[in-house]
């Protein structure tokens, strides 16, 4: 082969790696040609030791260092998921490269010199990974966010099964199905291990949640306890004053303190044990930075075909909101919550959310819901489209708008799932 075709279809590779790559990066993400440049004249000198200086296979290893030291200098994104990202794009344009160059072979005549249907492949690999990089496939490395060590070991496997395949071109030696064999393994334990941890996390959660349950409810008879002591207390101490006046007096002050005591007891009905635990304890976090808190609960959320662990995070990110907001509200602050049935449509239930706040047109409120909008800085806008895809897969209504509750305006939200 030419030396200067050689070199093109390198430049191609690199090409099409390095778009794959911002692909699977955020849209904050972007391709910086002086870091890109230094990534492909390292690749340039790797295969022309590779090629001209004849290294050993286990040298091969080098082309995968270079790749994922590229990632890491570009992103900084820490040491597993750029592992991740660095095999999730070899995959990917493995992939690719096959398919395209099994088409290649199949259309093209095969009596072009020798390099010329290698060519024609890594330039429609270049365009494919284009049109990658214009797709939203950076939600593929969601799956790493929460992360523990069976993912490091997932990723290190499949990058040791797939590295012969991609790097030293094993399809040429393979018929296109035990290539889609080796492909399909991988795929489906990287989707096992996903369902394992996605299954693994939602049991610590309601753990969590179901100790708390636990804990509210024994805080709930403790408190129950100590209203009727004071009670108790408060009766017996007509044998300590002889004047009325006095008694009532001592009496009011003492009963007084009763208040200190007091729960939203109704939360109760909600009878989801993770949602109650989560209400009580957002109710709280409320209260202790000073917000006035008014509830309605009148229903179970029990069998609405609803995970509790979506409850939870809809909740979670909205109530988390809400407080975020009032923190920032200059004024009396006030939070409504309610939860019931929908009227007149027996199985649903109705959300309703409302904080004291400054009114914002309806193009502000509903741009909060966009993907990656957040008006307290980079990276803080994914909760609330979160909860918007969380409804809309449950086939759930959400509705935001300006509204006046007890005289104050306010940021007003129903969800009906």
């Amino acid at each position: 082969m030419m030396s200067w075709l050689w070199i093109y279809i390198t430049l191609m590779e690199w090409v099409g790696i390095v778009l794959v790559v911002k692909a699977l990066g955020d849209e904050q993400y972007h391709i910086e040609p002086k870091k890109a440049g230094v990534y492909f004249l390292g690749n340039m000198l790797y295969y022309a030791a590779f090629m001209y200086f004849g290294l050993p296979q286990i040298c091969s290893v080098i082309g995968y260092v270079l790749l994922y030291a590229y990632i890491y200098w570009c992103y900084h994104d820490g040491i597993v998921k750029t592992l991740a990202m660095c095999v999730m794009g070899l995959i990917i344009l493995g992939v690719v490269e096959l398919l395209l160059s099994q088409g290649v072979y199949y259309f093209v005549p095969l009596d072009l010199a020798d390099g010329w249907l290698e060519a024609i492949s890594s330039t429609l690999l270049v365009v494919v990974s284009a049109l990658l990089s214009k797709l939203k496939i950076y939600r593929l490395m969601g799956l790493f966010e929460r992360w523990d060590v069976s993912y490091f070991f997932v990723a290190f496997l499949s990058l040791m099964i797939f590295a012969p395949v991609v790097v030293l071109r094993a399809f040429k030696e393979l018929v296109v199905a035990e290539y889609f064999y080796i492909t399909v393994c991988i795929l489906v334990m990287w989707f096992l291990i996903s369902k394992i941890q996605k299954n693994k996390i939602e049991n610590q959660l309601r753990k969590k949640y179901l100790e708390s349950f636990t804990e509210i409810i024994s805080q709930i008879r403790r408190r129950q306890h100590k209203v009727k002591n004071q009670f108790d207390t408060a009766f017996g101490m007509y044998r300590l004053y002889d004047n009325y006046d006095e008694l009532v007096a001592k009496q009011k002050e003492f009963l007084g303190r009763i208040w200190d005591y007091e729960l939203p007891t109704d939360a109760i009905v909600l009878e989801e044990p993770a949602v109650v635990a989560l209400i009580y304890e957002k109710i709280n976090e409320a209260i202790e930075e000073g917000i006035e808190v008014h509830t309605i609960f009148s229903c179970s959320m029990l069998h609405r075909g609803v995970s509790d662990v979506i409850w939870v995070q809809i909740l979670g990110t909205l109530l988390d909101n809400a407080i975020e907001a009032e923190e920032e509200f200059v004024g009396q602050k006030k939070m409504w919550i309610e939860i019931q049935e929908q009227k007149g449509n027996t199985g649903k239930v109705s959300i309703y959310i409302a904080n004291a706040y400054y009114k914002k047109s309806q193009d502000e409120l509903e741009q909060l819901f966009e993907y990656g909008y957040s008006t307290k800085g980079e990276g803080r806008g994914i909760g609330l489209y979160d909860v918007k895809m969380l409804v809309h897969k449950n086939k759930g209504d959400l509705i935001v708008q300006n509204g006046q509750r007890d005289g104050f305006d306010c940021f007003e939200l129903w969800i009906v799932i």
